[in-house]
């Protein structure tokens, strides 16, 4: 970083100091140290002219570095910012007749209304117009990255086979051209697809894959998550012991990671407590439940905190029922059924929240809500697992 910043400091041409620019804002992504990113790009558009001066032949670099200011404001969750930036950049990187700025936009702009209007089929549209595009500008890394957005949002819609279908699409991309961290990102959203399909030994064949390239990256971070899904498998097949071990270290090399790591670091927390419920160790539970909270508390994160927190009062739930507390459980699951509505990805929690609320009060209502969540979800193990805890009864199926 230092021979980036001296470079800068010494050359006179602004189109050597904006590329050196480019540098230090990729470098601050990279840290990750968004609020940084996003003021170098901004001082790098004055540099350039814009708004107010001739910025004219620095057009495809405007329209860069506006996609870094979308791109800072998507990651610090300010969404409404960064639509407003994605589209200044997309206009500009049009006008500039540059094709692979304009297809970087309309990603970022494509993930924006995801998370911010959940519209993820308009998301999947906007990725499908900028694979087109940066197709046509040569730049099969940007048209890799296009597939890996479409692929995650059929997968958020659990359509795993379209997911499958362009995850393999983007992975054939980065294999030909050699990029190991886009390689690592799909062997790691195949993965995803066996997990949520129930299929964990397969699931497990890729994440053990991504997990070696990761660690060949010394890529701490998706290291961490990818540990994380492998204890996840252990977990659904029974093997609590090395379930465990993965969650502990999951949550340790997340903590090496200098910021952003606050949403891994709490998913392994929150998955070591759903482990210790299924072991019946429910003080441990509980622990890992309220530990979970003081890191959603203090976390940089706010798309995912309303889901999160909904997992961890589901986890306080289960330890009152344990502890034969059904009005603390009842007041626990209705906000925990608040927060989990709110992503398809956790139809199986709302079922089981669902369920224990049928167990509890005993409506029928709340057992065919549950039962709908399974049909979504198509969790047969989820649907076995309450059935075995006896929070459905032992003839519910998931059949309309």
């Amino acid at each position: 970083m230092d021979h980036i910043e001296e470079a800068e400091q010494i050359t006179a041409d602004i189109n050597e100091r904006l590329e050196l620019l480019k540098k230090k804002t990729k470098y601050l992504f990279s840290i990750p140290d968004f609020k940084s990113a996003k003021n170098v790009a901004l001082d790098s558009l004055e540099i350039s002219g814009y708004p107010d001066g001739d910025y004219s032949v620095h057009g495809s670099t405007v329209a860069h570095f506006l996609g870094d200011v979308a791109k800072a404001y998507l990651y610090m969750d300010q969404l409404d910012k960064a639509m407003e930036f994605a589209k200044k950049s997309e206009e500009e990187a049009k006008k500039s007749g540059d094709l692979a700025e304009r297809s970087r936009a309309l990603n970022i702009l494509a993930y924006t209304i995801r998370w911010r209007d959940n519209d993820v089929q308009k998301a999947i549209e906007i990725w499908n117009k900028a694979a087109k595009l940066a197709k046509e500008a040569g730049n099969p890394e940007v048209e890799g990255n296009m597939y890996h957005g479409i692929a995650n949002a059929y997968w958020q819609l659990r359509d795993e086979e379209k997911s499958r279908e362009f995850y393999r699409k983007a992975l054939a991309i980065f294999e030909n051209s050699g990029l190991m961290e886009g390689i690592a990102m799909e062997v790691k959203g195949l993965g995803d697809t066996y997990l949520t399909e129930e299929n964990y030994d397969r699931a497990m064949d890729y994440f053990i894959r991504a997990k070696e390239l990761y660690n060949m990256l010394n890529d701490r971070k998706n290291e961490a998550v990818v540990r994380m899904h492998i204890g996840l498998c252990h977990m659904n097949l029974g093997d609590f012991r090395l379930a465990q071990e993965e969650f502990l270290e999951a949550k340790s090399l997340a903590s090496f990671y200098k910021k952003g790591s606050d949403s891994v670091r709490t998913s392994s927390i929150i998955n070591l407590a759903e482990l210790y419920d299924r072991m019946g160790m429910y003080d441990m539970e509980e622990k890992m439940a309220l530990e979970a909270m003081e890191e959603i508390e203090k976390g940089m994160q706010v798309r995912e905190r309303d889901v999160d927190i909904g997992t961890v009062k589901l986890s306080l739930a289960r330890v009152e029922m344990a502890r034969k507390n059904p009005d603390k459980a009842k007041a626990l699951l209705a906000e925990a059924i608040e927060g989990l509505k709110k992503d398809r990805y956790y139809l199986d929690l709302l079922a089981e929240a669902h369920a224990r609320m049928y167990a509890i009060t005993g409506e029928d209502e709340e057992m065919v809500t549950a039962l709908k969540y399974l049909r979504e979800s198509g969790s047969q193990m989820t649907l076995e697992r309450l059935k075995k805890s006896g929070l459905l009864p032992e003839d519910a199926t998931m059949e309309d």
